[in-house]
């Protein structure tokens, strides 16, 4: 019987919106013991997984986790959009280490102008106002560039420096945007700066669905 108890719970503790039912008690336990039988393939009886359901307890509750991450969103200072925004692949490599670094002299960040690099195991991406694109991919060979994309848009939310220490909070707001449709091409921090690149033509509908989040 343990084992049985064993299985469903982990069951349970792998699938996040069976963990927030259970907590919020809005789910049926027989319901969710068919479901785990059918789709989780949990090989046992209905009444097996019933018990084991019953006797489930929550290590860390998820409930309590969010609402800190919603409290902490909510305090947070100022929203700022940026549209006209372009990302450009390179091929990582010392060719263009070297070019990179005239990269910076494109960029005027006292104008509010646009420069982030970001390193993966083969490529650089950059992200940078539409207005200098020209003149960067000029620094780097044909052979160097492996895509650009303009049409891109960036939302800076700037929230408590504590918010770096508060788990879930990213999670709230990808989860907003998942339930509206919303990709985003990159999501990063730069304490106490939240950044979130997206399609230029989805601006509009995601600010109007993260302030609310922050007020």
């Amino acid at each position: 019987m343990a084992s049985i108890a064993k299985q469903v719970w982990q069951k349970i503790k792998e699938d996040i919106v069976i963990r927030r039912a259970i907590e919020k008690k809005i789910i049926s336990t027989k319901n969710l013991a068919m479901h785990l039988i059918k789709v989780k393939k949990v090989p046992v009886s209905i009444d097996a997984v019933v018990s084991a359901i019953r006797r489930y307890k929550e290590d860390s509750p998820l409930e309590k986790k969010f609402e800190q991450a919603r409290k902490i969103l909510r305090k947070s200072n100022d929203i700022k959009m940026t549209s006209n925004i372009a990302q450009v692949v390179l091929r990582k490599n010392k060719h263009t280490q070297k070019r990179l670094v005239k990269a910076f002299e494109l960029v005027d960040y006292d104008k509010g102008e646009l420069l982030i690099i970001m390193q993966g195991e083969r490529s650089l991406k950059l992200m940078v106002n539409e207005k200098n694109l020209k003149d960067l991919t000029k620094l780097f060979p044909p052979s160097s560039l492996l895509s650009k994309t303009k049409g891109l848009a960036l939302i800076n939310i700037h929230m408590s420096e504590k918010a770096q220490k508060i788990p879930g909070v990213g999670a709230i707001i990808t989860q907003e945007l998942t339930l509206n449709d919303i990709s985003m091409w990159e999501m990063m921090s730069s304490n106490p700066d939240l950044l979130l690149f997206l399609e230029q033509k989805d601006l509009a509908k995601t600010y109007e669905i993260i302030y609310p989040l922050c007020q």
